[in-house]
Parts: C-alpha cells; structure tokens; sequence
C-alpha cells in the first residue's frame, strides 16, 4: 500500500464531496417542476426521488457517532424529493459533516445491515469500514446520477457533460486514441 490511511480518507471525502457538489449545482440549475416530476408517486422515480435517495444514504453514514449503518431505515422524506432548495440544503449539511470525518481512521469498524434477508426473514449485517462505505456512497451517487442524467435527457434538457460518468470511465476514455 505504502500510503499514509489519512490521506485515503481525505481522498474518498474529496470524491463524495465533489460528487455532491455536482448534484448540488444540478438542484440548484433545474426548474422545479422537473425537480419534482413523479415524487408523489410510489413506484416512479423522478429526479427529486433520485436526489432524496442520495441524500438518504449519505445522511445514514455521515453521523460521526454511527457503529451501525442501516440503509434501509431512511426517513423517506417527501420533503426532500419534491423541494429542491430544502434538498440543496440537506446536500450543503452533508458536505459539512463530511468534511468533518477528515482526518478519521479509514478502517474504523462498521456493522452494515443489508437489505437482503436471511432464511428466517432477517436482515444480514455484515462488517464494514468508513473508508470502504463512502467507496460504496461514491459509486452508489454516480449509479444514481447516470439515472437522473437518463431521465433529464428524456425530459428534453441536457445534463452536464460528465455527469453520472464514473471517473474510471472517463479516465480509460481518455487513454483511448481518438
């Protein structure tokens, strides 16, 4: 490995970070409407759904006291999915608490519960790190951008140029000769 663990934290705080910057410069970019297009129903998920849904995860683990991250158990706020201006500022709040993990062990000890189920019905809880579940809220917000970017384009507007591109694609595109 040969790299300091505190600079893997920070580095992983930066991807998460920027990534939320990005969608926060999206919230702040789109007219309402769109934001919130399909939030009032349960099995569509519009833009606001997919931010809410970002936004929930993140808020599971950003909590520098939490031993136990349980996605599962997110508040679900409709709040979150049909305000893009209360959405931006729940964005901006985990901005700052993620900068407050700076510095934090990358492999502090987490249970996970997942949502899969075990033969009697209960949730499987695994263990896991800080450094290995913001890896996991990283790819898991791109994999999330790349719908909303889908569901911009068939909308009519066009997302920003990289956006719900993992940094991996965009690097080997880049290594490609044109």
């Amino acid at each position: 490995m040969g790299t300091n663990a505190y600079t893997d934290i920070d580095s992983l705080i930066d991807e998460n970070i920027d990534l939320l910057r990005c969608g926060l410069q999206l919230i702040d970019a789109l007219p309402g409407e769109l934001y919130r297009e399909g939030h009032d129903r349960a099995t569509d998920g519009g833009v606001g759904r997919h931010f809410r849904h970002i936004i929930e995860f993140y808020e599971r683990l950003a909590d520098p006291d939490v031993t136990t991250v349980d996605y599962g158990s997110r508040r679900r706020d409709s709040r979150v999915e049909s305000d893009a201006v209360y959405a931006a500022t729940s964005v901006t709040r985990i901005i700052g608490t993620l900068e407050a993990l700076r510095g934090a062990t990358p492999d502090s000890e987490l249970t996970v519960v997942t949502e899969i189920l075990d033969a009697e019905g209960r949730a499987i809880r695994t263990r896991s790190s800080t450094g290995r579940e913001l890896a996991v809220l990283a790819s898991h917000t791109i994999h999330h951008y790349a719908i909303i970017a889908l569901l911009l384009r068939g909308s009519g507007v066009k997302p920003p140029e990289h956006f719900g591109i993992a940094p991996s694609t965009l690097r080997y595109a880049a290594s490609r000769p044109s």
